[in-house]
């Protein structure tokens, strides 16, 4: 064979391949993104999970290397050229698909659209809610498998239920390596579901934060060539993204009947007061009739002083950022605003893993019933340390968060309170309200009170007394309820102490020792920790004759607490004839303590007392200085014996004593602290006074609960804790005094806060 034949064979040979490889790839191999789970599956299985990212800022990785190394010009050429021949596959997905579908899901869009959305579901209509996926591509793809497993969509990622919708909570990009990838997904299954899967804003779906993280590393590296100007700061496809997060609604609001009225589960990222929203704004169009189909509302449209609305469940995304707890995918939380509150956890990307022990892949299953109380929460998960691909169920109720396999609760029995969450005593609201949790929620897990849940409406009062009588009368009015339980700070409590003398409410076990609330005249006032009177007199009497105290200053608040406190301090001075002290106010909710100070160094004493909130001490403490306290010996009440406080003087070495009204959380021969330190730790809540202080005070009322035939009312509950007389309750003896309206009498530990 001449070589002109054999050149000519050869030839033919290359166009052969050269052309079977274009129909191949013309018409079986083109790439179109995310378009079956199959191919979802596909793409993780061909891409590492978890790559090392080049930095360790757990909070704001970057994969740079990852995505150089991956897309190297020989790697890239030589794909494409057996992917051209037929013998590689084609990618199933590629940047330009994201791009692709981008565009066409932005198409039309306004620059920013604030909505909410409603629906008013028929009973056995299902969500599936997503928390943060943060990029965790192969977390979903793993989670969406499990759908298909449930036969709630199918292989070309289409929802086959018509009452079932998909709905993801937020924060879908940036923390792990692929977000352009798990965007695509989350885009085509809106694409597919028109109406039925549902993209919420979460923080990092806002334009300020979302540009801050892994995600534009993605961008720039995919995308450069779309920037006009080569700069490091600019980010390609900004304004796509921008107008998709803009537009992405801000909740769902789910109307659903509780006691033959409506009431309402709302669906968000973020809590009640991060997202702003006043239901009251849009409430008409929440009570609106609906259907089982989602209704949009444009927030510009709000009008103000609608009807009160009652929010009775709040599902959101676990917050990181707040939170340092475990979960296995869906946990309870302290309610907001008498909401049963769930948050949801999806996606075990590395930092979760790391910091917060999370190793599951994770959603939750809503299921509606025919009213609030027989619907049904389910956390489907799978513990990625384990071998095998099945999911775990455990279904639980969701007003109650009792077992779904016993039967559901039939009503509720509704407690109060007014609280500052905000201010001056904002970290004894929050030991209190997290004790107050444990002990209900635990009742509340177990199947509630006689077939009921308890239901805990813990309002803001930002420590301003004309807010508080807002709230009280609110808890009357809307809540339906007149027993309060642990109110913080004395001023709040003064405001609404008209209602308590005329007693159309019952007070429990209030966060103040003031005395002035300790007389017949309040009978509906009943306390459970001493008076600020006997704290203060019990740290003069140790001053004074255990420390050999020679010059005395104290430090104390201007209003009725700190007056009332010294009260106390006074008493012991005039006993002794003490007349070397000096005296140094300061105003209520005040960060400068500058004058006091002065007066306080100026007189130069051996003892400092300080007759103050846990927050005023931390701020008198630091800016008195170390040098002005070393020598010295500080004394505090109770509302001073706070960890961060203890953390502080220990490491800097200052010799203070404080009073304890409460048994210690050490104490565990004292069956009722052996419970609390038990929940506690479950809960993964740091132990605190406050928090010791609210679940004891949620014992005694859920003990009194139990003693009460028939309804449970105010009048009720006062009989039965007005009669306890050396009564016994999880190691306490409580004893009721009828002239202070006190269960305890006496009761001052002194303990040093610096360890030897």
């Amino acid at each position: 064979m001449s070589h002109i034949k054999k050149f000519l064979i050869f030839v033919f040979f290359i166009i052969l391949i050269f052309s079977f490889s274009f129909l191949k790839n013309f018409y079986f191999s083109k790439s179109g993104g995310f378009t079956t789970l199959d191919q979802i599956m596909e793409y993780a299985r061909l891409n590492p999970e978890s790559p090392a990212p080049d930095d360790k800022d757990t909070m704001n990785v970057n994969f740079q290397s990852f995505y150089e190394n991956e897309n190297r010009i020989d790697k890239r050429y030589l794909k494409k050229f057996f992917e051209f021949l037929g013998f590689k596959n084609k990618p199933v997905w590629t940047p330009d698909d994201f791009k692709t579908l981008l565009f066409d899901t932005v198409k039309g869009l306004a620059e920013k659209r604030n909505t909410i959305l409603k629906i008013e579901p028929q009973a056995g209509t299902k969500f599936y809610v997503f928390g943060d996926i943060q990029a965790a591509f192969h977390s979903l793809a793993r989670d969406l498998g499990q759908l298909k497993k449930l036969h709630v969509i199918d292989n070309s990622l289409k929802i086959k239920n018509p009452n079932a919708y998909i709905v993801f909570l937020g924060n879908v990009p940036n923390l792990a390596p692929y977000s352009l990838e798990t965007l695509t997904v989350v885009m085509q299954l809106m694409q597919n579901n028109p109406g039925k899967v549902v993209y919420l804003r979460g923080k990092h779906e806002s334009q300020k934060y979302w540009t801050n993280f892994n995600i534009t590393t993605q961008l720039r590296f995919y995308f450069s060539n779309l920037l006009k100007e080569k700069t490091f700061w600019g980010i390609p496809l900004e304004e796509e993204l921008n107008k998709l997060f803009a537009n992405l609604p801000l909740a769902i609001y789910v109307k659903i009947l509780q006691d033959n009225k409506s009431s309402f589960i709302r669906i968000s990222n973020m809590g009640k007061d991060d997202l702003d929203l006043d239901e009251s704004e849009f409430s008409t169009f929440l009570l609106q009739k609906g259907d089982n189909n989602l209704e949009e509302f444009n927030l510009e449209n709000k009008t103000k002083n609608g009807p009160w609305i009652d929010i009775a469940v709040l599902i959101e995304a676990e917050n990181r950022m707040y939170t340092f707890r475990h979960t296995s995918g869906l946990s309870p939380r302290v309610p907001v605003n008498g909401a049963t509150t769930w948050s949801v956890s999806s996606c075990p990307i590395d930092v979760s893993q790391r910091f917060f022990d999370f190793y599951f892949d994770a959603f939750s299953e809503i299921e509606f019933g025919k009213d609030l109380y027989n619907s049904k929460i389910t956390l489907y998960n799978r513990d990625i340390r384990e071998k095998g691909d099945e999911f775990k169920a455990e279904s639980s109720y969701l007003i109650s968060g009792h077992p779904a396999s016993q039967p559901p609760v039939n009503g509720k029995i509704v407690i109060g309170s007014t609280m500052d969450f905000d201010a001056g005593v904002q970290d004894q609201t929050m030991g209190v309200s997290k004790g107050l949790f444990l002990v209900i929620n635990q009742i509340n897990r177990q199947g509630g009170l006689k077939g009921k849940y308890i239901k805990m409406v813990l309002l803001n009062d930002q420590e301003l007394p004309l807010k508080a009588k807002k709230n009280v009368e609110n808890l009357i009015k809307n809540y339906k309820t007149d027993i309060l339980i642990g109110p913080t700070a004395t001023p709040t409590l003064e405001a609404y102490l008209d209602k308590v003398e005329k007693k159309e409410v019952l007070v429990l076990f209030p966060i103040t020792g003031t005395i002035s609330f300790r007389t017949n005249k309040y009978p509906y006032i009943i306390h459970f920790r001493d008076s600020y009177t006997n704290e203060a007199k019990a740290l003069m009497e140790y001053a004074y004759k255990v420390l050999d105290a020679k010059k005395y200053a104290f430090f104390h608040e201007s209003g009725a607490f700190g007056l009332n406190a010294f009260k106390g301090a006074e008493e012991v001075l005039n006993k002794y004839k003490i007349t070397n002290y000096v005296k140094a106010a300061y105003v209520r909710n005040t960060t400068n303590f500058s004058d006091a100070i002065k007066k306080i160094t100026d007189f130069s004493p051996d003892t400092i007392i300080l007759l103050s909130s846990g927050i005023a001490t931390s701020g008198f403490i630091q800016q008195i200085g170390v040098n002005h306290l070393v020598q010295k010996v500080i004394l505090g009440l109770s509302d001073s014996d706070q960890e961060y406080i203890k953390d502080y003087v220990n490491r800097k070495g200052i010799n203070f004593v404080v009073a304890k009204i409460m048994p210690s959380f050490n104490n565990l021969k004292l069956p009722i602290v052996k419970e609390f330190r038990d929940l506690a730790d479950a809960n993964d809540f740091a132990l605190d006074n406050f928090l010791l202080e609210g679940f004891i005070g949620g014992s005694i009322m859920l003990d009194a609960f139990k003693q009460i035939d028939g309804e449970i009312t105010k009048e009720k509950v006062y009989s039965v804790i007005s009669n306890f007389k050396n009564y016994y309750l999880k190691g306490l003896i409580l004893t009721y005094n009828p002239q202070t309206n006190e269960l305890t009498k006496d009761n001052v530990w002194l303990e040093e806060m610096m360890q030897k």
